[in-house]
């Protein structure tokens, strides 16, 4: 026969804690239902509201634009209910949309502003894209890299590179090589690294100035004809007055004297 516990030894029970009582009910709880998403309520509801915080980003991407935790989950719920195809669709379309729009201007802007207004769209663009990344990260975890097989930003990247540097090309070409009297450095310098990330041949566009930006662009050739490309690229950088910033740079040159 089984003895019959005391009251003294139910009371030392360590199952009969308050506590551990309160824990393993809760531990019982479901997690709350994820409310049902169709298409209709998608693309009437919820898509206008994403749409709208990512246009407010790639126009503004300093600012805030809503809550990043709403657009967060309303992309993880729409993950969860088999939309991500949709979702990942209406992205792409609305920044082709923005490129194409930004094309547009840029062709508008005159020959004085158009290489610091190109160099400070690029940059804002990739910070844009950096949030914008930051926003769909589910999406590309479960959906992007499995269908496209590289992430939105990289694909984004080749999208700027199609729908506004190569119709700018001429225009590029012509207006790198003359600079105007006053610029940014910075922005040139981001603009000049960017487009040569995006295509190694956009550096013959005006390949003294790229030279300036990125170490080693030219293969040695030799010390004579090396120094005197370099001479070259001293006139060219003293004509067009580049500035330089105060710290130092991987590039030196070196200047052969004649004898």
């Amino acid at each position: 026969t089984v003895r019959k516990r005391t009251a003294m030894e139910v009371e030392r029970c360590p199952f009969n804690d308050p506590f551990l009582v309160r824990f393993q009910a809760a531990s019982r709880l479901r997690e709350p239902r994820i409310a049902v998403i169709t298409r209709e309520s998608y693309s009437s509801d919820i898509w206008p509201r994403i749409r709208t915080v990512f246009q407010k980003v790639l126009h503004h991407p300093k600012q805030p634009a809503g809550s990043q935790e709403d657009i967060c989950r309303m992309v993880y719920n729409l993950c969860q209910q088999r939309l991500a195809a949709e979702l990942c669709d209406d992205v792409i379309r609305t920044v082709h949309g923005y490129l194409r729009e930004l094309c547009a201007a840029l062709f508008r802007v005159s020959d004085d502003a158009f290489v610091m207004t190109a160099a400070a769209e690029f940059a804002k663009f990739k910070t844009s894209l950096a949030v914008i990344s930051s926003l769909v990260a589910h999406l590309e975890k479960v959906f992007v890299m499995d269908k496209l097989g590289q992430p939105l930003e990289a694909l984004f990247m080749r999208d700027f590179d199609s729908h506004v540097v190569v119709p700018l090309r001429s225009r590029l070409e012509v207006m790198l090589r003359v600079l105007p009297t006053q610029y940014n450095p910075h922005l040139l310098m981001i603009l000049v690294q960017g487009l040569y990330s995006l295509n190694k041949d956009y550096a013959l566009l005006a390949l003294p100035l790229f030279s300036v930006y990125i170490p080693c662009l030219q293969p040695c050739r030799g010390p004579q004809l090396d120094g005197i490309e370099t001479l070259e690229l001293i006139r060219f950088v003293q004509s067009q007055a580049i500035m330089f910033e105060d710290r130092p740079r991987k590039r030196k040159y070196f200047v052969l004297e004649s004898t």
